[in-house]
């Protein structure tokens, strides 16, 4: 299936800030004064509506992230030290830095629903395509696990990765943190159910599917014009509804653990997300990868 608007963006990164570039309001629209917002934005939708939107495209733009990063963390494994510039090595650095500090944005983005609202719709969502639906099946996460984990790999073991190293511990306490908001008895799915096991490849499916993303062999274009597509989805939605719409506030970030970190990826989200929009996409002229689809 085409992707409608692959060839709005060309197949570079974004230069200058996604609000210049797309004429996104920098601020969320009062509207008790009736602003209008974002140039072509709707005023706050229905509760459900707008977080079933954020729910699932951040997962969309999460699948993307990790495939980029798994292609650098690919790259870097599969190169002997030395072999490269320190230039390269710099940029490579660099860019797998941004989209784990996007991963973050998007595990925040996709975790401001109401933990109601989590219990109500998405998590009974989930467990009717699976009763053990579980984020373990998503395909691209598989082969940069032991990076997003901690864990030493050839992108992280050189003093140059220092800033890797430190955006993958705040997205690890960013996930603890989300974890405990909207599951604080720390009981997913996966382990409330007594069905533990399964073709992979059908779960991985089945999991797609959910999140409205096909696979098939896409260019490096698609990939960026399907990635700032949705970034540019989520700052309009960002600028005109806040993080944290109205009637939906913040989560109390009082006792939460981690607080600082957490709050300053929140606070700093559209900084974060141009970061990711102006990092360059390094991909073969053709892989296969994921092609989310079902955004109009």
């Amino acid at each position: 299936m085409e992707d409608p608007d692959a060839g709005a963006a060309g197949p570079g990164p974004v230069r200058g800030s996604l609000i210049e570039r797309f004429g996104l309001a920098a601020e969320p629209a009062d509207q008790g004064d009736g602003a209008d917002g974002a140039e072509g934005a709707e005023a706050v939708p229905g509760a459900e509506e707008l977080f079933w939107f954020r729910w699932i495209t951040g997962h969309q733009v999460s699948f993307i992230l990790w495939r980029l990063i798994g292609q650098l963390v690919h790259d870097a494994s599969s190169h002997p030290a030395g072999s490269r510039s320190q230039d390269e090595v710099d940029s490579m650095l660099v860019s797998v830095r941004n989209y784990v500090r996007g991963y973050c944005a998007m595990l925040l983005y996709t975790a401001t629903c109401p933990r109601g609202l989590y219990e109500d719709m998405i998590r009974p969502s989930m467990r009717l395509r699976h009763p053990s639906f579980s984020g373990s099946w998503a395909p691209d996460y598989w082969p940069i696990k032991d990076l997003l984990r901690g864990r030493r790999t050839a992108l992280t073991e050189t003093v140059e990765a220092r800033e890797l190293v430190e955006a993958i511990r705040v997205q690890r306490l960013v996930h603890e943190v989300i974890a405990a908001r909207l599951v604080p008895d720390g009981q997913s799915l996966l382990r409330r159910s007594a069905f533990r096991s399964g073709d992979l490849r059908v779960l991985q499916l089945l999991y797609d599917n959910y999140f409205l993303t096909l696979r098939g062999a896409v260019t490096q274009h698609d990939v960026t014009a399907q990635l700032q597509r949705r970034l540019v989805a989520i700052v309009r939605d960002c600028a005109v509804n806040g993080l944290h719409p109205e009637g939906h506030g913040a989560p109390d970030r009082i006792g939460e653990p981690w607080f600082a970190e957490v709050a300053a990826c929140e606070d700093g989200i559209i900084g974060i997300l141009d970061e990711v929009a102006g990092s360059d996409v390094r991909m073969p002229s053709a892989v296969t990868g994921a092609r989310p689809v079902g955004l109009g």
